[in-house]
C-alpha cells in the first residue's frame, strides 16, 4: 500500500529539491519510527494546518494514544 501524503505537504515539498528527496525517503523514515517506538500509525491528518510535516495519530504498544510528527527539513526547523 502506498503511503498517503497530505496534499499541502506534497505541494510544499515539491517546491525544493531537498523537500522532494525527503518525500522519497519518508516511507523508510516512517517504518524506522514505527519499529523504534513500537507504533501503530494511522492515516495522516490532511487539512489546512498540515503543510510541512507528515502528522498522524498513533498508538504505542501498550495502547497509549500518541501523535507522530515527521517534519520536512527546512530552514525554520534547523
Amino acid at each position: 500500500m502506498a503511503l498517503k501524503i497530505p496534499t499541502r505537504v506534497a505541494a510544499n515539498c515539491r517546491q525544493m529539491p531537498s523537500g522532494a528527496a525527503w518525500l522519497d525517503r519518508l516511507p523508510q523514515i516512517l517504518r524506522s519510527a514505527e519499529r523504534r517506538w513500537s507504533l501503530r500509525v494511522g492515516i495522516p491528518f490532511d487539512n489546512d494546518e498540515v503543510s510541512c510535516a507528515w502528522v498522524a495519530p498513533a498508538a504505542l504498544a501498550d495502547g497509549t494514544e500518541a501523535v507522530l510528527k515527521i517534519g520536512m527539513p527546512h530552514m525554520e526547523a534547523e
